[in-house]
């Protein structure tokens, strides 16, 4: 990360933080590796996972679905979403679990620290996940997070997702797909649709609900996807 980006983020944080918090974050600050191999580490992860041809145009419906699961607020923040953000740093440094965790900041989770939870690890989410801001645009966050995260059934990567649960590419997903896909990554295994279909038929409706609170869909579009099947 290039030193104009460093002292962004260290604005970012002194600002959207307050005492212990923000000096608890700011000690992680320099600990934390640069985001510049983000890109090749989302290839390389996605390689491994078999993941499919990636992405490189955002899929309409499923980029709104998962957004509006997973963080509606995404193009308004810097990372990490200001309204969260006390209780997010606090969870970080405490080492408990945390919800509400931006894109970017799951992100940072899977290519940084191996999925770790700890107390070291959600601290340097927190931090990478303000670097990631600040160097890639929303466009390509968005990309490099749906082509390597978990979708369950051993799916990694929106494409790999699409064509195994559904038998087609990501830019021709129906509503009631979009959003069983974006209900799944809350727990991509508890929601798995051919082992737990009531859990991810609830959870898909739990995603078109949020879907109709966001007005990506009316709620007459979100009764007709909730009757379709699940696969």
């Amino acid at each position: 990360m290039g030193r104009v980006a460093a002292v962004r983020v260290r604005r970012r944080v002194l600002a959207g933080l307050g005492g212990a918090a923000a000096l608890g974050v700011l000690a992680v600050l320099t600990a934390t590796p640069s985001v510049g191999d983000a890109p090749a580490r989302a290839a390389a992860l996605a390689a491994a996972h078999r993941s499919g041809p990636p992405l490189t145009v955002l899929p309409d419906r499923i980029t709104v679905a998962v957004l509006a699961v997973e963080d509606h607020r995404f193009y308004l923040h810097d990372g990490l979403d200001p309204l969260a953000l006390p209780r997010v740093a606090r969870a970080a440094l405490s080492g408990t679990e945390r919800g509400g965790a931006t894109i970017e900041a799951q992100l940072a989770k899977w290519l940084y620290t191996d999925g770790r939870r700890t107390r070291d690890a959600q601290a340097e989410q927190v931090v990478l996940a303000y670097k990631l801001d600040a160097v890639y645009s929303k466009s390509e966050i968005l990309l490099m997070y749906l082509n390597t995260v978990d979708f369950g059934h051993g799916y990694y990567g929106v494409t790999a997702a699409c064509r195994g649960y559904f038998g087609v590419a990501p830019d021709r997903v129906d509503w009631s797909q979009a959003a069983l896909l974006a209900g799944l990554l809350q727990a991509p295994e508890a929601y798995e649709p051919h082992q737990h279909p009531a859990a991810a038929a609830n959870r898909r409706h739990e995603a078109l609900l949020r879907l109709v609170s966001v007005g990506a869909i009316s709620p007459a579009q979100a009764a007709d996807a909730d009757r379709s099947a699940l696969l």
